[in-house]
C-alpha cells in the first residue's frame, strides 16, 4: 500500500515539475520599420521596377556578397 501512494506521488510531482518547467519564451519584432516612398515621374503607367542603390552594405532580400556581385561597386564611393 506503502508503495502505491509513493509511485503515485511521485508520478503527480514529476507531472507537476514537468508542466511547471515548460517555459516557452517568443522574441517578437514589434515597432515601427525604416521605410522610403519612392515617386517616379518620367514614366508612364506601364509596370516598371526600381533599384534603390546605397553607400552603406546592407543584407535585404535582394543583396549580394560582393565576391559575386557582377558590376563595379566603385560608383557608389
Amino acid at each position: 500500500m506503502k508503495r502505491r501512494i509513493f509511485f503515485i506521488l511521485s508520478i503527480g510531482l514529476l507531472l507537476v515539475f514537468l508542466t511547471s518547467n515548460n517555459r516557452i519564451i517568443l522574441n517578437a519584432d514589434v515597432g515601427p520599420k525604416p521605410s522610403v516612398t519612392v515617386k517616379v515621374k518620367t514614366l508612364d503607367y506601364d509596370k516598371c521596377y526600381i533599384t534603390l542603390l546605397s553607400k552603406t552594405d546592407c543584407s535585404g532580400p535582394w543583396s549580394v556578397d560582393r565576391e559575386y556581385r557582377d558590376w563595379d561597386n566603385e560608383a557608389l564611393r
